[in-house]
């Protein structure tokens, strides 16, 4: 797998860090569609995570089914792939400590009383990425993930108070 040589990824990576990649694709922020293409899949070439939206993704590639996109992430070198899928399960592609590549898919929490989904994503990203920082798997990484979006989705705005997010996550 060839690592970005120049400019700050490349630095990153060299000295063993890792780069995510948030795929976020909005039509009116791209002068054309094989633009936002070619500049994500360069994302994607220099990512180790990628960190998906289902929905994004399908307008930018034209549909988001997983196995078309684990296709495409893996042949970029990308080694942790996450879809999230609103109230669908996340799914998963990952190395195992092993160095086997594994699917796995993980439900996302039923919730009923949706006030605001701002910042749902970002909020599973914080989480995710979290639980990864803490020696967590992908599997259980998403777990985590879905439990702070939850969170996130039942309150109005992008941020929940601190404490409030924090008594919620522990009764989650």
């Amino acid at each position: 797998r060839r690592l970005p040589r120049h400019g700050p990824l490349g630095g990153i990576r060299r000295q063993g860090g890792r780069v995510v990649f948030d795929n976020n694709y909005r039509q009116a922020l791209w002068p054309d569609q094989l633009s936002a293409q070619t500049a994500m899949q360069q994302a994607l070439e220099c990512s180790d995570c990628a960190l998906l939206t289902d929905d994004d993704y399908a307008r930018l590639w034209g549909d988001a089914d997983f196995a078309k996109v684990l296709e495409r992430c893996t042949a970029a070198g990308v080694t942790e792939v996450v879809l999230k899928r609103g109230p669908q399960p996340v799914a998963l592609g990952f190395r195992s400590a092993q160095g086997k590549f594994l699917t796995d898919e993980v439900a996302v929490p039923k919730v009923a009383d949706v006030i605001d989904t701002t910042a749902a994503g970002d909020s599973f990203n914080a989480g995710y990425l979290y639980a990864r920082t803490q020696a967590k798997t992908p599997t259980e990484a998403a777990q985590y993930g879905s439990r702070c979006a939850s969170i996130v989705i039942r309150h109005r705005g992008a941020i929940v108070e601190r404490d409030i997010f924090l008594a919620e996550l522990a009764q989650a």
